[in-house]
């Protein structure tokens, strides 16, 4: 088996996506995670499966990859997934895969129907993959397996308990982390209301803040967000909703009703499910100040295409882009292949 026996393979499962997420197969797949999920609402999860073939496509954009090897190292590498958004752990799985590792997936229960469906997939095709990876659904201690490495991914409390539990072996702990976008008077705003919205809000890609100029007219883009107002027929989506709407009004708190969520004043990143924030900004260079100084709880900032040229960032991308993720954009900007090799 070689890398380039495993990279034919993940390209395949690309191509199956795409000519087969109509299918039966893939219907009843998505189905059942929303049933046992409601959060996982089926036209959201088939965007993100669909998402998952831009992480596929664009995997030979990984320069540690290039040079065709034999895979031996089989070393076990322990993933901890996160059951936000759907298959959200599959790129740390992919990643593990390729270096020639076995993946160790501890699913999360909100989360346990996709990855174990496209695997399926993957190894029925591809055979020798299945030595590759092992999932389990229940809890996992180090002592269940001989992992060299852990990936963890969850909230900032949680992630305090996988540093201290794990901390005598190699480890990548994840903690929240926050996404916003930065609107200018001109832009076209196209997509933004996808970066707010998909997968309700709840990932860390997905737009809590926006840096907005001041006096900015906020009619197009409550316009744009009319695109989401069916989430008013999700109860869970519903719920959150009017709570937060709720308690801003018993605290006389202004807000704009934009249907699909409630834009607020506040300059803090993160916000409750329903809720986006926004803040007025002077200039650019104010808003570099504050990225740079919340970089570490930041995982990408949005901008529109007319601007994205002239932003020198890291972690930047192009309104409607934020939950189309490439192979390399790697989340906290940690190379997860690099990091396999180096122990």
């Amino acid at each position: 088996m070689t890398t380039k026996d495993i990279l034919s393979a993940f390209l395949w499962l690309g191509r199956d996506i795409k000519s087969n997420i109509d299918s039966d197969d893939y219907e009843n797949m998505m189905l059942e995670a929303e049933q046992k999920n409601p959060w996982f609402e089926k036209s959201q999860t088939k965007i993100a499966i669909l998402n998952l073939t831009h992480i596929i496509d664009t995997v030979e954009n990984e320069p540690l990859l290039k040079r065709p090897c034999e895979v031996s190292d089989n070393k076990e590498i322990l993933i901890v997934c996160a059951g936000n958004i759907p298959a959200v752990a599959f790129h740390d799985i992919m990643c593990v895969i390729l270096s020639g590792n076995r993946a160790m997936v501890k699913l999360s229960s909100n989360d346990d129907v996709i990855i174990p469906f496209l695997f399926n997939r993957l190894t029925t095709k591809f055979p020798f993959l299945q030595t590759q990876m092992a999932i389990f659904n229940s809890a996992l201690s180090l002592s269940d397996t001989e992992c060299k490495g852990v990936i963890a991914t969850g909230s900032d409390s949680s992630a305090l308990v996988f540093e201290q539990y794990f901390k005598n072996i190699p480890h990548i702990i994840r903690k929240s982390r926050y996404s916003c976008a930065v609107i200018t008077p001109k832009d076209d705003i196209s997509g933004l209301e996808d970066d707010i919205c998909l997968y309700f809000g709840q990932g860390c890609r997905s737009i809590s803040h926006l840096f907005v100029p001041i006096g900015y007219d906020f009619s197009v883009l409550i316009e744009k967000l009319k695109k989401y107002s069916y989430f008013a027929n999700h109860n869970k989506y519903r719920n959150n909703l009017d709570y937060q709407k709720a308690i801003m009004m018993m605290n006389n708190i202004h807000f704009i009703n934009a249907d699909a969520v409630l834009l607020r004043e506040n300059k803090e990143l993160y916000s409750p499910i329903g809720v986006v924030n926004y803040s007025f900004y002077k200039n650019m260079v104010e808003i570099e100040k504050i990225i740079e100084s919340e970089n570490d709880n930041i995982q990408c900032v949005a901008f529109s295409e007319s601007m994205f040229s002239e932003i020198n960032l890291p972690n930047k991308v192009c309104f409607s882009d934020t939950q189309k993720p490439g192979f390399t954009d790697y989340a906290d900007g940690i190379n997860i292949l690099e990091w396999i090799y180096s122990f």
